[in-house]
């Protein structure tokens, strides 16, 4: 699973995919960014990680596969990598 954020919005991606929490920037710098994953709703760019709202993140998904998102929610909370409502994914830029 990865956010794609380019020319002004961002979109959850390979939701199937856990084991790949990140946010793709797309030719875009992170100002343009940071704008786009607030205005989708998705969370907040800081740095090279973003805080990733989990609800919006959960939503992208199906019934079936809520379980396996909650998996890796608990996983990433193991790791210190929730902070509330929130989880941190590293930033890729392309």
């Amino acid at each position: 699973m990865y956010v794609r954020v380019n020319a002004g919005t961002a979109s959850v991606e390979d939701v199937r995919n856990l084991r790949q929490l990140h946010v793709e920037l797309a030719g875009i710098d992170d100002r343009a960014a940071a704008e786009a994953l607030a205005g989708a709703g998705l969370g907040e760019l800081d740095g090279d990680h973003a805080w990733l709202r989990i609800a919006a993140l959960r939503a992208a998904g199906e019934d079936a596969w809520r379980a396996e998102f909650d998996a890796m929610i608990e996983y990433a909370r193991t790791k210190g990598w929730v902070d509330g409502e929130r989880v941190r994914a590293h930033v890729v830029r392309a």
